[in-house]
């Protein structure tokens, strides 16, 4: 049965969590309103976390693709210039504002990168931590059931996922000896 929680969040900007100076962090609530205030029941979270802008563009690509209702983050490390930020005090922000007992999946662009290292000490039996994000990985995971979201279908997503890796000048020559 899924946990059933009062959560408040109050934006300034429709969206928009500012966290500290150089760090965004973006939600999307369950509820489609700006301003949350309610109970409602959380069973999975998503959480694109990476170098500069690229988990905001991941976020908004899948919000496209999927129209996922399933709460999806963004962490966009390293925002401004000094990189001065304390990503570990982020991560933890935002896993506090996480059920212990939430399915949560978390994707990053660089398997050893700073952003990953600070998600490793939250996995857990349901804490996934994936790193080398690309949309097809990503769609396939946020279109799963929860039911569906164990180790061994998350690790059947990575390798469909590797299998769209594809440099397309070879393959075309490739499929173009086959036809002579």
């Amino acid at each position: 049965m899924p946990s059933v929680r009062t959560w408040t969040i109050l934006l300034k900007t429709p969206g928009l969590i500012p966290l500290r100076r150089g760090f965004i962090l973006k939600h999307i609530c369950p509820l489609r309103g700006h301003h949350c205030t309610g109970e409602f029941t959380i069973m999975k979270r998503y959480v694109f976390a990476t170098h500069h802008s690229m988990a905001s563009g991941l976020k908004d690509t899948m919000e496209f693709l999927t129209k996922s209702d399933d709460p999806i983050y963004d962490v966009s490390a390293y925002m401004n210039e000094a990189g001065d930020e304390d990503l570990a005090a982020v991560v933890a922000e935002l896993f506090s504002q996480f059920d212990p007992s939430d399915t949560v999946v978390v994707m990053t662009d660089l398997m050893s990168g700073s952003v990953n290292q600070k998600f490793f000490p939250y996995m857990n039996g349901h804490v996934f931590l994936l790193s080398g994000v690309n949309v097809p990985l990503a769609m396939q995971l946020l279109l799963a059931d929860e039911e569906e979201l164990t180790t061994d279908y998350i690790e059947e997503c990575v390798q469909e996922a590797r299998n769209q890796l594809l440099l397309l000048n070879t393959r075309a020559a490739d499929e173009g000896d086959d036809d002579e």
